[in-house]
């Protein structure tokens, strides 16, 4: 039987056959239905026009198919069970998804060489990533992975979720931490962890749709449609490894210097080629803008209090007068709060401006005192906000901004610095 082009299978077609490449798998996932669990792994097939069709195996089928449909590789698939997506898609997409089971068959597809990626797989350079935070855009990367944090609980949802997080690396030496959630960190996680230990080799993974956030200057994380592929078998991965064991020394002691939350590495000084206008920024638009760079003088809110009491964990601020014991709604603990530095600023270039905080170290690196330091000078009745305005007030600042999370914006306050720099400062800027 002659394969077929994807787009040309459908629910009506008795018998047929398909050559198709592995383009993503899930590590194995359980759905809790009404009265019984499954368990399932989902696929994304393409063949050699690009054109991409989901797939599902459920329960038996799983173990049935172990060790075949590697990402990337390349195999003559026949028999599963196509069924029509339930929802509308654009025109131009393949409109059904197939179920595999019992009767399918498949067959690798042997290839001489070690398999590349595909030209419509599009992986995002790290040092794009700063044009993507906390925009709606997913990307994809590639990166080798040096280091997983501990685990930790999120008390967020419920039940509880388990994260983890990992520094991933590329070939542009800009460390950076990705957090797996739920699913993701109990399945890749493990996988990830059960080949991280070596310094000799460290595992490649291929994150699928993931979300580069302002967290931690620069971070990813995954969400529901989120797929990693540990140690894909790739040309591309491979040159990866190969560069890894290339600069294995530099790359462990950037761990251990703690390069991932580096402002000066993450988020560099840029030219003015790379600035946003700030009316572009604050325009109300029905999907806003990410974070984005701008620069303009800036003038101090002297009303504004320094300094406030938060949890140690979340930062969450509270309005507490004395440093008592509160319960943290996002950790669900009993914690003792701490005092974190604020500054409220108005930016302004030309006719448009801008109101921002900075908060903790970013705002201590303003303003030039530690939030100790601001809280011990207001029990001892000492006020520094004209000190700080005066210092402060009229100089140019170049700022890379996001929208606040809602605490802040409670405050007024609906941009936070994410990190800045005073314009004429010796700091080499990234064109």
């Amino acid at each position: 039987m002659e394969p077929l082009p994807v787009s040309e299978i459908h629910s009506s077609l008795p018998q047929w056959t398909s050559v198709i490449q592995v383009i993503e798998a899930s590590h194995t996932k359980t759905t809790h239905a009404a009265r019984a669990s499954r368990v399932y792994r989902r696929f994304v097939f393409a063949d050699s026009h690009g054109v991409k069709v989901s797939a599902v195996a459920f329960d038996g089928n799983v173990a049935r198919i172990e060790g075949l449909l590697v990402p990337f590789k390349k195999y003559c698939i026949g028999g599963a069970s196509v069924e029509e997506i339930p929802k509308p898609t654009l025109p131009d997409l393949y409109r059904f998804f197939w179920i595999i089971n019992k009767d399918t068959l498949i067959r690798e597809v042997f290839e001489p060489d070690m398999p590349s990626l595909p030209p419509y797989f599009h992986l995002t350079p790290f040092t794009s990533f700063q044009h993507l935070a906390d925009s709606q855009a997913s990307i994809n990367m590639m990166g080798v992975v040096l280091y997983a944090l501990p685990k930790r609980e999120s008390h967020l949802d419920a039940p509880l979720v388990a994260t983890r997080d990992y520094v991933v690396v590329d070939q542009s030496n800009m460390p950076i931490l990705l957090t797996l959630n739920g699913d993701l960190e109990s399945g890749a996680g493990d996988a990830i962890s059960d080949s991280i230990a070596s310094i000799e080799s460290k595992p490649v993974i291929i994150a699928v749709r993931v979300r580069v956030k302002t967290d931690n200057y620069l971070s990813l994380c995954t969400k529901a449609t989120s797929t990693i592929l540990v140690s894909p078998r790739i040309q591309e991965a491979a040159r990866l490894e190969h560069w890894y064991r290339s600069n294995r020394s530099a790359l462990m002691s950037s761990v251990l210097e703690k390069h991932y939350c580096d402002p000066l590495l993450l988020l560099p000084p840029v030219s003015d080629a790379m600035l946003s206008s700030i009316s572009d920024v604050v325009a109300p638009t029905q999907f806003p803008m990410g974070a984005s760079w701008i620069k303009g003088r800036v003038s101090v809110d002297r009303l504004h209090r320094l300094w406030h009491l938060a949890c140690p964990y979340c930062f969450t601020p509270n309005n507490f007068i004395e440093t008592l014991g509160i319960s943290c709604v996002a950790f669900l603990k009993d914690l003792y709060v701490f005092p974190r530095a604020r500054v409220k600023l108005v930016v302004t270039y030309g006719t448009a401006s801008i109101n921002v905080i900075a908060l903790g170290y970013e705002a201590e690196k303003l303003i030039g005192f530690t939030a100790y330091q601001l809280s011990q000078a207001e029990h001892e009745g000492v006020t520094l906000n004209l000190r700080v305005a005066d210092a402060l007030d009229g100089r140019v600042l170049c700022c890379y901004v996001s929208r606040s999370p809602e605490s802040v914006q409670l405050a007024g306050v609906s941009f936070t610095i994410v990190t800045s720099y005073w314009v004429g400062d010796a700091i080499p800027v990234n064109d």
